[in-house]
């Protein structure tokens, strides 16, 4: 699909079904994003990836000194309560403020992040007790895995997207932000596929036996057995002999009565189950210029950022870049960066996302979503959606469905959100 400008080329609604044969496949490469202490990463998911899907690399992309920031904002929240001062938020952020004032630009020339923080840290005497120590390179088994550093994706051109993947985890340990901006460049720069370390494969169609006993007696879907389903999946691929494998006890509703029924027929379809029934993602579909996101067909007109793939320079993700930072530049102008939001400018479009630097405080989730997340991802689709195609007249929640269409739209369906690993969002704990 090309990304006309000019209103009187706009495409007719019922053409665009046509334009399904433009699409073409994305390169055969599988992108995970890992930012933290790799030692924690879930590697039997990677696995579950890979077994399915043999045809394809995968691109493991670290930042090798982030193992050192949940540290960082630990000793600091430590010293700050240790202080005893009315309003030790404020000395948190004003602590936090420094440090990247102090070593931002070093880490600009490429000094290592670890060491800088655990200077910093010392210099200033925060650090409170042992700093960990430096973690070593994942050990990796599979000749299809290729280790990469996040560090080599902000180039020149890029080079502003650096400072704001640390205002992220430096400033709001935020990250989920952090990830968001660093899959946007994987998929500009390399293209293929990219995949949350917490998502799964889809594997809903082995569940044929309970899905008609649930269409039948008019069951509507709920998350306990949608994640009831993947642990089973999870017990016979990683844990055979132990079907619930390890966990929370967030199913535990299932052992009530009225959930038996389901839990018998679970059992059933997962006895007939194998990992050759985890269909393989073949080569995806995507038009040249545009970006196709993760979907679920029982939620219309909802987009996530879980799962996603583009070719690379598609001008779509070009163009979700360039509004993200045009958001981060709206943020610096109203010194919402280093500074807390005290009111004003309400009822203007991005007044919504001036409280990026408490968000996390007070838990009022309105900001990573808009300005790095699904929701900026949308917004933009839409508006090209508009631009390029005759949609006078027709609502924005309409369009949003209407391009769900697996075959002409931007949606994708091979992926499971209900996880283990997903059910609590990290970013939000």
């Amino acid at each position: 699909m090309h990304l006309r400008k000019k209103p009187e080329m706009k495409i007719k609604l019922n053409e665009v079904p046509a334009l399904a044969k433009e699409k073409t496949a994305v390169p055969d490469i599988i992108h995970f994003v890992w930012i933290g202490d790799n030692r924690q990463i879930n590697y039997d998911y990677i696995d579950i990836w890979l077994k399915a899907n043999k045809n394809k690399t995968v691109y493991l992309w670290l930042d090798k000194g982030s193992y050192v920031n949940k540290y960082f904002h630990d000793s600091i929240r430590e010293y700050a309560l240790s202080q005893h001062v009315e309003n030790y938020s404020a000395l948190e952020i004003n602590i936090k403020n420094i440090a990247f004032s102090s070593l931002f630009s070093k880490i600009k020339e490429g000094r290592p992040f670890d060491k800088l923080v655990k200077t910093f840290l010392s210099d200033h005497g925060i650090q409170k007790r042992q700093p960990p120590g430096r973690v070593s390179d994942p050990q990796i088994s599979s000749g299809n895995i290729v280790v990469m550093d996040i560090a080599g994706l902000f180039t020149a051109e890029f080079h502003d997207f650096m400072k704001y993947y640390y205002y992220e985890i430096m400033l709001r340990d935020n990250l989920a932000s952090a990830s968001d901006i660093v899959r946007l460049l994987i998929l500009h720069l390399h293209g293929g596929v990219y995949v949350d370390m917490d998502t799964l494969p889809y594997t809903d169609d082995a569940f044929r036996g309970t899905n008609r006993f649930l269409q039948r007696n008019g069951i509507a879907e709920d998350d306990y057995w949608l994640l009831m389903k993947t642990r089973s999946v999870l017990g016979k691929l990683v844990c055979p002999d132990d079907f619930y494998c390890s966990g929370d006890d967030s199913v535990a509703c299932f052992y009530e009565g009225k959930y038996e029924k389901i839990l018998r027929l679970i059992e059933k379809d997962m006895a007939k189950f194998t990992p050759e029934n985890i269909a393989p993602l073949g080569h995806i579909q995507v038009h040249k210029n545009l970006l196709a996101v993760a979907s679920l067909r029982r939620l219309k007109g909802i987009y996530f950022n879980n799962f996603m793939a583009s070719h690379p320079g598609s001008k779509a993700v070009r163009i979700i870049l360039r509004v993200m930072k045009k958001r981060y530049r709206y943020l610096e102008r109203n010194n919402c960066i280093f500074e807390c939001y005290s009111g004003g400018k309400q009822g203007m479009y991005l007044s919504r996302i001036l409280t990026w630097r408490t968000e996390l405080m007070t838990k009022n989730y309105c900001v990573t979503s808009a300005l790095t997340g699904p929701g900026l991802i949308l917004e933009v689709l839409l508006g090209l959606a508009y631009q390029l195609i005759d949609l006078e007249g027709i609502e924005p929640s309409a369009v949003a469905e209407y391009f769900q269409d697996e075959h002409y739209g931007v949606a994708l369906y091979q992926h499971n959100l209900d996880t283990p690993d997903g059910q609590y969002s990290s970013w939000r704990n």
